[in-house]
C-alpha cells in the first residue's frame, strides 16, 4: 500500500517507491493522485511486464467506483464521454447554500467546522481536485496522455445566493461537474459550475456523495452514484482494491 501524501508537481518519492517494488513483482494499490497524474501509463506498464497489479481505486472518489466501474463494467466498449461530481466538499457547500440561503464564504465555513472542507479548501472550491479526479479517468478509461493543462478549470467560488435561486426558481440546480468529450475527434475536458435538470443523473446528488457517468459506444451509459466522502471510505476503498487482486481481478494488464 502507499499513502504517503500527494506530490501533484513530481508525484515523489512515490513514483520512486512503485517502480521499485512492481519491478520486484509485487503489487500496489495506492490512493495517491502524484503517480497516477504523472506516470500512470508507464507503471501501468511495468505492472503488467511483471504480472501484478496496480489498484489505483481510491484517487477519483475514494469509495465511488469511478475506476472499477469504467475498467470492468465498460469491458470491451469505446467510452465516449465521462462526466461527473467528483469532489463531495463543492457539493455539500452547494447545498448548504441551497438550503440554508446563505452566500459562499458562510458555507465554506460550516463545511470546514465539519470537517467535510479542509482548512485551505482552495483545491475543491477552485476546481483543481474535480480536475485531477477527471485527467485520470480519461487517461486511464480512454487511454490518452493528458494533462493539467489540457483542461479549463472554474471552481465555485464566484456563485452567490442569487444564482442559487434563479436555479431554483427554474428547477434546476448547481452542481460543480468535470467532463470529457469527444467533439470531431478531439477529447474536450472542462470542470466548471452548470445548471442542470431535474433529468440529469447527478440532479439528486447531495451532501458529500458524487457520482460519475460513462457514455459508450456499445454498452450505452453507466451511472454510479454515492462514495461520499471521509477518511474510513477512502480506507475502505484501499481495502476493496486489496481484496479483489486476491480474487484475481486484473487492473493493469486490462488493455
Amino acid at each position: 500500500m502507499e499513502l504517503t501524501p500527494t506530490n501533484k508537481d513530481t508525484g515523489e518519492l512515490a513514483i520512486t517507491y512503485m517502480r521499485r517494488v512492481l519491478k520486484k513483482g509485487i503489487h500496489v494499490v495506492t490512493g495517491n493522485k502524484g503517480p497516477i497524474l504523472l506516470a500512470y501509463n508507464e507503471l501501468n506498464t511495468l505492472a503488467s511486464k511483471n504480472d501484478v497489479q496496480l489498484g489505483i481505486g481510491c484517487t477519483t472518489g475514494g469509495v465511488l467506483t469511478s475506476i472499477n466501474a469504467g475498467l470492468i463494467d465498460m469491458a470491451g466498449a469505446e467510452i465516449l464521454s465521462i462526466e461527473g461530481i467528483l469532489n463531495g466538499s463543492t457539493n455539500f457547500i452547494l447545498r448548504e447554500m441551497v438550503e440554508s440561503k446563505v452566500e459562499y464564504p458562510e458555507a465554506l465555513e460550516k463545511a470546514q467546522k465539519l470537517g467535510i472542507a479542509e482548512t485551505d479548501p482552495s483545491l475543491d472550491v477552485n476546481g483543481w481536485d474535480t480536475a485531477s479526479k477527471l485527467l485520470i479517468l480519461t487517461n486511464v478509461l480512454m487511454g490518452k496522455e493528458k494533462k493539467m493543462e489540457d483542461i479549463a478549470v472554474e471552481g465555485i467560488t464566484n456563485l452567490n445566493v442569487e444564482d442559487i435561486i434563479a436555479a431554483m426558481e427554474n428547477g434546476e440546480k448547481y452542481k460543480l461537474i468535470g467532463k470529457t468529450q469527444v467533439k470531431d475527434g478531439k477529447h474536450i475536458m472542462t470542470v466548471k459550475p452548470e445548471r442542470i435538470k431535474s433529468d440529469h443523473p447527478s440532479y439528486g446528488v447531495e451532501g458529500k456523495n458524487k457520482a460519475v457517468k460513462y457514455t459508450s459506444d456499445t454498452l450505452g451509459d453507466l451511472t454510479v452514484i454515492g462514495g461520499a466522502s471521509g477518511t474510513l471510505p477512502a480506507a475502505a476503498s484501499i481495502y476493496r482494491d486489496i481484496i479483489n487482486i486476491v480474487r484475481g481481478y486484473k487492473f493493469s494488464n486490462w488493455n
